[in-house]
């Protein structure tokens, strides 16, 4: 393809977890995309990540017009020089005319002839201790950088775009908000799959789900403290935890996380026992976390700062009822979804989440009425169709924007 205009989404983080999620649905939806008929799509992935884990690319990927490379070592702790590096030797082996950066933060930012695009998830290093405090400096010093050379910054929610405003208002002007869709859903799990999972992994037959790496910003200790007061008013409520970290809370011996001794101690007040109150289940195929949206009393998401919640999204396609923390980008996803479809509280509150809890058992008729209404609008407001179109925006912008300026 002589004329393809060569977009590159390069990843120095691999694609572990959410980055890997969000990454490989844009790569999917993105050469399909009305205005990307002429594009070649290439992502550059290292073959080891920087968790020291071999990158594999989905099977079922496959485009005429998408084109995955992995090349390179990524692993022990390269610094935000050694990411750059990596960027700028592999965009010199495959030139590329723009370059899509989907997680900026750790990197030093790279120096590049061609125009760059860059996705700014949240400034939660602004507002919690989640990251080390030598990671925090790190990010502070090479966002700036981003912010400046990008000549479109992208943020997914509206909620974002205002923390980039009042961070860098210089950038925000610049930015486009383009939400993102729905992981695909996975195949159903069958009745003996969950009970071989359920009983292996000790999950209880009653129970709240929460999904996400156990931090202070996740708030999952909140959930600890609700269902204590659950089970002083008889309720048989269970908490199951999802998250790769989310096994230390098994013994303080595993603990390593700051916050997960926290929410150790916080259940040894409680008198609440892993395994038998509690279970941190860790990480879990696709299948097996539907099967969990399928059969959980509701999933909680109590975190106190996000840019909007991929976990809600999915258990609502599920028909899974929604219990969420009252904070702006969550309020944010529930009115794209439209009119009543979860129960909000207070995220420092347990006593409300406890409520809310009640007030799901108590009422099911209406509890159902608003999952179903979740189920129903949900993908409407989220897909990976007219994210990708919010993308082939943005970035045919930052092409534009590099030929008045003479850039390209």
């Amino acid at each position: 393809m002589a004329d393809a205009t060569r977009i590159s989404l390069v990843s120095y983080a691999g694609a572990a977890t959410g980055l890997g999620t969000f990454l490989f649905s844009l790569a999917e939806a993105l050469p399909q995309a009305a205005g990307a008929e002429d594009w070649e799509v290439t992502v550059l992935l290292p073959a080891i990540d920087f968790h020291g884990t071999p990158t594999s690319w989905p099977e079922h990927l496959r485009h005429p017009r998408l084109r995955p490379i992995l090349e390179g070592d990524a692993s022990g702790g390269g610094g935000s020089e050694v990411f750059r590096d990596w960027i700028e030797t592999m965009l010199v082996r495959h030139p590329a005319d723009l370059a899509y950066f989907p997680n900026p933060y750790v990197a030093a930012c790279p120096r590049l002839a061609v125009p760059m695009v860059a996705t700014f998830h949240d400034f939660n290093h602004k507002r919690f201790e989640s990251w080390s405090p030598d990671m925090r400096r790190r990010i502070d010093t090479n966002l700036p950088d981003w912010l400046e050379a990008c000549a479109v910054p992208v943020v997914s929610s509206d909620f974002i775009l205002s923390e980039l405003a009042a961070y860098a208002p210089g950038a925000a002007g610049r930015a486009r908000v383009v939400p993102l869709g729905i992981p695909a859903a996975p195949r159903q799990g069958t009745a003996a799959e969950w009970e071989a999972f359920a009983a292996s992994r000790g999950v209880p037959p009653s129970y709240l789900l929460t999904v996400g790496w156990l931090s202070p910003h996740k708030n999952q200790a909140v959930l600890l403290e609700a269902v204590a007061l659950l089970r002083d008013a008889g309720s048989s409520l269970k908490v199951v935890l999802v998250g790769p970290n989310s096994p230390q809370l098994a013994s303080m011996a595993e603990a390593h996380d700051p916050y997960s001794r926290h929410m150790i101690h916080l259940a040894d007040r409680l008198g609440l026992e892993h395994g038998r109150d509690f279970v941190g289940l860790g990480h879990v195929s696709d299948v097996e976390l539907e099967m969990l949206y399928a059969r959980a009393a509701a999933l909680v998401m109590p975190t106190l700062y996000e840019a909007g919640s991929f976990p809600v999204r999915e258990a609502m396609r599920m028909g899974c009822p929604v219990i969420c923390s009252d904070v702006p980008p969550l309020r944010e996803d529930l009115r794209r979804v439209g009119g009543d479809v979860a129960l909000t509280f207070d995220p420092l509150s347990p006593g409300d989440l406890a409520a809310a809890a009640h007030q799901l058992e108590d009422d099911r008729a209406a509890t159902e009425t608003r999952a179903a209404r979740a189920r129903a609008g949900v993908e409407v407001a989220f897909n990976w169709e007219a994210t990708a179109a919010g993308y082939v925006r943005a970035f045919t912008a930052a092409m534009d924007a590099s030929k008045v300026e003479g850039v390209a």
